[in-house]
C-alpha cells in the first residue's frame, strides 16, 4: 500500500464519484510503496470493488481520460 497514492485518492476532484471513486481506491491500495505502481488486472480491480468487470473497464477508462491513472498491458 502507497500512502501517497491514497493521499492522491482522497484528494481526487469531487466530480469523481461513485464506481470511478472505488475503483481510484482499490488502485491506490495496492500500489507499491516504492513506485506507486499498480499492476492488478480488471476483474481483480471489479472483485474488490465489488462491480462487474465491464463496470470497472469504464471507471478505469474514465479516470484516464481524467488523467488520474494510466493504463497499460505491459511495463
Amino acid at each position: 500500500m502507497s500512502n501517497r497514492a491514497l493521499t492522491q485518492a482522497f484528494n481526487m476532484p469531487a466530480s469523481i464519484t461513485g464506481t470511478k471513486r472505488l475503483v481510484m481506491f482499490v488502485i491506490a491500495d495496492s500500489a507499491s510503496s516504492d513506485t506507486g505502481h499498480s499492476f492488478m488486472g480488471v476483474e481483480k480491480i471489479a472483485r474488490y470493488a465489488g462491480v462487474k468487470p465491464r463496470a470497472a473497464q469504464y471507471a478505469l477508462r474514465a479516470l484516464e481520460g481524467a488523467e488520474l491513472v494510466i493504463l497499460g498491458t505491459e511495463w
